[in-house]
C-alpha cells in the first residue's frame, strides 16, 4: 500500500515497486487523482526501460473516496495487478477487455480508455 503526498511516488519509490517481482499487487491512495497518480500510473504500467525495469503493473479496479463531503476534494484508491511474464507488454494491453470499478458492476471501463477516467465526488 502506497498512499503519497500529493506530488506524488518519488522516483526511486517507482524503481523499487518495478524492480522487486515479489510485490504482484499494489493499492494507491491518491489524494491527486489527476494529476500525480496519473503520472505514476504511467511510470508503473510502461513497459521496462533501463531506469524502469521489471515487468509493469496494470490498473485492475478504482475506486474514488469522498473523505471531504461538501468540498471538490476526492481521494482515489487504486488497485495494480502486475503483468505476467509469459506474453510481450504490449500484446496483453491489447488482450485486456475492461477494468471494474470497484462497487459498480455496471461501471466497465473498456482498456482503451482507461488512461482517460474521469472521477468526480458530487
Amino acid at each position: 500500500v502506497v498512499d503519497p503526498a500529493r506530488d506524488g511516488l518519488h522516483a526511486d519509490v517507482i524503481r523499487a515497486l518495478r524492480h522487486n517481482n515479489e510485490i504482484q499487487r499494489l493499492i494507491y491512495v491518491s489524494c491527486n487523482p489527476t494529476g500525480s497518480l496519473v503520472k505514476d500510473a504511467g511510470l508503473l504500467c510502461a513497459p521496462p526501460t533501463k531506469k524502469y525495469k521489471g515487468l509493469p503493473f496494470k490498473p485492475t479496479s478504482a475506486q474514488p473516496v469522498d473523505m471531504f463531503p461538501l468540498t471538490p476534494h476526492c481521494e482515489l484508491v487504486m488497485t495494480f495487478d502486475r503483468m505476467a511474464g509469459d506474453a510481450p507488454v504490449h500484446e496483453k494491453m491489447e488482450s485486456e477487455e475492461t477494468i471494474k470499478a470497484d462497487g459498480d458492476p455496471n461501471a466497465d471501463i473498456p482498456g482503451e480508455a482507461a488512461s482517460s477516467v474521469e472521477v468526480n465526488c458530487k
